[in-house]
């Protein structure tokens, strides 16, 4: 919540070269604390090349090939490529189409993460009731509209309020759906494949940012910002109404007995 709008602040103070700096020295402030904890790990196991090939493909084939988290991890690489569509334009559209001032987008974003935090304060509630599948399709939805919401604004007060109203819409989708959906994730997830499974659906849903944000970028200045902004919003939609479509539908893990429904 504080992050955005300190960053807006540094920059509009200083400028934004120093709060780049600013933000270098927070790492190695957060790096220098990691040094400090001791933490006692195992010998690392030697393995054959076959071995380590064999192992890696088990994450793929654990996850493509199951029920619920095939298609929901297929659904997650298009919900990553359309974020980073929008993503990659959002910083222009605010400052240069709708006159933010790095301090206004600053804490915009920082509405967005006060939003962030009441969503994953009622996550568990949420799933518990709904079930996880269904919190996390109303949640692909939600952000579809803060999309909307946000491609909507314009240059005036009336429309930077509509540009945080976007952003708090935006942090209630993600913070209420990201517990359900990483509780899922490793509720199904056996211990020992948990590194393999979660290695291979993130690496592929960064994959997707690496595709994404140079699009973004390049249809941004192509054809304006707000119709990019619009675009990424549809495909949101088709991602939610997607996800609705399939088995992950109804997924969900009871909090009262375990049991796990997949």
């Amino acid at each position: 919540m504080s992050g955005p709008a300190l960053a807006g602040g540094l920059v509009a103070l200083v400028t934004a070269p120093w709060a780049v700096l600013a933000d270098a020295v927070s790492y190695l402030v957060s790096g220098g604390l990691l040094l400090r904890i001791s933490v006692s790990e195992p010998s690392p196991t030697k393995a054959s090349a076959p071995g380590v090939r064999r192992e890696a493909a088990e994450g793929p084939r654990r996850i493509y090939k199951h029920a619920t988290l095939g298609p929901f991890a297929l659904n997650s690489h298009g919900w990553f490529l359309c974020s980073a569509v929008a993503s990659a334009i959002l910083p222009a559209f605010a400052l240069r189409t709708i006159g933010l001032s790095t301090l206004g987008y600053g804490l915009a974003l920082s509405v967005g993460g006060i939003g962030g935090l009441v969503g994953s304060l009622a996550a568990s509630r949420l799933g518990g009731r709904f079930g996880a599948g269904r919190v996390v399709i109303a949640c692909r939805v939600g952000t579809a509209i803060s999309w909307a919401v946000v491609a909507l604004s314009w240059q005036h007060w009336l429309g930077w309020v509509l540009f945080g109203a976007g952003q708090l819409l935006l942090g209630l989708s993600l913070g209420a759906e990201n517990a359900n959906e990483m509780g899922y994730w490793q509720a199904l997830t056996p211990d020992a494949l948990q590194g393999r499974v979660n290695a291979t659906r993130r690496s592929i849903n960064r994959a997707m940012i690496v595709f994404g944000g140079p699009a973004g970028g390049f249809l941004g200045d192509a054809i304006g910002y707000r119709a990019i902004l619009w675009a990424a919003a549809g495909g949101f939609l088709i991602v939610a109404v997607a996800l609705a479509f399939s088995a992950f539908r109804g997924a969900r893990v009871d909090d009262r007995t375990g049991h796990l429904n997949a």
